[in-house]
C-alpha cells in the first residue's frame, strides 16, 4: 500500500503523494505525475506498462484508465480495496460483507460481474496479466490459493495453485 517499482522500467518508482500518484525516475532524478485526482487516495496498484492504475479514492474504488478517471462506488457497501490487472484491462473490487465479495470490471467494455464470497470469490490476492491468484477461503484445503482467469464471458475459477499442509500455519498474500 506504499511505494513500489515499475514492472517494466527498472528506473521507475511509484510514490503515493496526495492528491495522487507520482512516478520517480531514479536514474534521472526526475518526478512526473502518474495520476492526479482531487480527494483522499490510498492503496495504489499499477499495470505493467504504467498506463493504468487502481486506487481507493474517497473510500471507494477508482481507476485511471486511458487517461480518464473512473469511479466505482459500491452499491452493496462494505468496500475494502481494489486492484488492477497487470495488462490494465481488469479491475477487481473487493466489497460486500467484510469486503469478501468480488466485483470484476472489464475496463475496456464496462461489463461487470459479481462473485459472492461463498461462490468462490478471491480473498487476499495478487493480479497478473488477465488473471488473479489468491485465497479461496471456502476451499476444503488449508491455506488454499486458487487461480482465477478473466475472459469476455466473465471470471473463470480455475485450479488450486497452492495449499498449506495443515491448518496451523497460514499465509496471507501470494507475493
Amino acid at each position: 500500500e506504499g511505494c513500489y517499482w515499475s514492472l517494466t522500467d527498472p528506473d521507475a518508482f511509484y510514490v503515493p503523494h496526495p492528491p495522487g500518484l507520482l512516478r520517480y525516475d531514479v536514474a534521472r532524478a526526475h518526478v512526473s505525475e502518474a495520476v492526479a485526482v482531487d480527494g483522499e487516495t490510498r492503496q495504489f496498484h499499477s499495470s505493467a506498462d504504467g498506463q493504468a492504475h487502481s486506487f481507493t479514492l474517497d473510500g471507494a474504488a477508482a481507476a485511471w484508465y486511458r487517461g480518464e478517471l473512473r469511479r466505482f462506488p459500491s452499491a452493496v457497501g462494505g468496500y475494502d480495496e481494489c486492484q488492477i490487472s497487470k495488462d490494465g484491462r481488469w479491475l477487481l473490487v473487493k466489497e460486500g460483507a467484510g469486503g469478501a465479495d468480488n466485483r470484476i470490471v472489464d475496463l475496456s467494455t464496462g461489463r461487470e460481474w459479481t462473485v459472492p464470497n461463498a461462490a468462490g470469490a478471491v480473498g487476499h490476492s495478487d493480479m497478473g496479466h488477465g488473471y488473479v491468484v489468491g485465497e479461496d477461503d471456502y476451499a476444503n484445503d488449508p491455506g488454499a490459493f486458487r487461480l482465477w482467469t478473466f475472459s469476455d464471458i466473465g471470471p473463470l475459477i480455475g485450479p488450486l495453485a497452492y495449499r498449506m499442509h495443515g491448518w496451523d500455519a497460514m499465509t496471507r498474500y501470494v507475493s
